[in-house]
């Protein structure tokens, strides 16, 4: 479907050629309504034969192609575009030849192929004007979405650090610390370095928007630790991680979010306690991770998980399109939430391009 503003340009463009040509022919030849009509008609067949060009190169993705295949098909596709309006308006006019301009034929065959190599450069500029706008609109929209992403990161370290920072928590967390200088000095000063480290994480001013898994998962284990001492034992955890996903690129603070959801609504409200699963596995061109936590998905804690998950399904988005997904589930006492990423060991991403 066209835009507004690929139609209001064409209409532009024509119409300005159109004006361009019809004075120029008026000043060498005298002005007619013969040529008036026959530039109309002109126009109108350049219009059409542009937005036939103009679908041909979304429909086969031209703008992909290496520079030098996007020229040779710019240049080919022009070329026809240029016989094509010219075949169009000789087999329009061809008829009515002698009565409007008083020859037996439209064209001689001189004029018939300097007319054909004229419109063949009218729409090799169209071709590079089109590509030059599209190139543009996408530029535009890569920086739109950059900027989408940046604040969309933002806020997911800020609802992290609000978590982490909220009274409870560090009330809880300095007072087991302060408890354990008297009874075991060498894992209180543990106890601070994971803490150091995990608001170092949180706070990290880079911006990245991608962090290698094992980044990740030392952040976990930095709040793991600290969350054990606060629950007192009752927090068991399992890693089920193959080696070559730890190389493997995430969305920073995505698993650490679905991390404190699962403690903060799941094992936490249990007087048992209860088991968190991270699992990480490589699939062909994909890379599989789930996190299991003990627990149901309560309905007073729904607002605040959906929260956490929309964050997460809109980064994705941004960040892989249609390529990435998340789900949560509840399968035999566990709330299960699964994530499938395309697999890449490199942080450069469409958004990052």
């Amino acid at each position: 479907m066209m835009s507004r503003s690929f139609i209001l340009l064409q209409l532009i463009g024509w119409l300005l050629f159109g004006a361009i040509n019809f004075f120029s022919r008026a000043l060498l030849q005298g002005g007619s309504w013969a040529e008036f009509i026959s530039t109309s008609v002109l126009v109108l067949v350049g219009l059409f034969v542009s937005s036939v060009l103009r679908r041909f190169y979304h429909l086969s993705k031209v703008l992909s192609l290496p520079p030098p295949m996007l020229t040779l098909t710019a240049f080919g596709a022009s070329i026809i575009a240029g016989i094509c309006i010219t075949l169009l308006v000789f087999i329009i006019f061809e008829p009515f030849a002698e009565a409007l301009y008083n020859t037996p034929t439209l064209f001689t065959l001189m004029q018939f192929v300097s007319n054909i190599i004229n419109l063949s450069l009218v729409m090799l500029i169209w071709s590079a004007l089109y590509f030059a706008i599209k190139r543009y609109h996408r530029f535009e929209q890569i920086k739109a979405e950059k900027q989408q992403l940046d604040d969309t990161l933002k806020q997911v370290s800020l609802e992290a650090l609000i978590n982490q920072l909220n009274p409870h928590f560090m009330f809880n967390t300095i007072n087991n610390i302060r408890a354990l200088i008297l009874e075991d000095a060498n894992r209180a000063r543990d106890m601070l370095s994971h803490l150091a480290d995990m608001y170092r994480y949180t706070l990290n001013s880079n911006n990245n928007h991608l962090v290698t898994l094992a980044d990740e998962l030392t952040m976990i284990e930095d709040y793991l630790a600290l969350m054990d001492i606060q629950l007192e034992g009752r927090l068991q955890t399992e890693f089920d991680i193959q080696r070559d996903t730890r190389e493997a690129f995430i969305p920073r603070m995505m698993l650490q979010l679905l991390v404190e959801n699962a403690i903060k609504y799941g094992i936490a409200n249990k007087k048992q306690g209860g088991q968190l699963c991270l699992v990480a596995k490589r699939q062909e061109h994909s890379l599989f991770l789930q996190v299991r936590n003990s627990g149901k998905i309560q309905k007073s804690a729904q607002d605040s998980t959906g929260m956490g998950l929309n964050n997460i399904q809109q980064r994705l988005a941004l960040l892989y399109a249609d390529n990435a997904t998340i789900t949560m589930t509840e399968q035999d006492e566990q709330v299960v939430v699964n994530i499938l990423l395309p697999w890449s060991t490199s942080d450069d991403t469409r958004c990052n391009s």
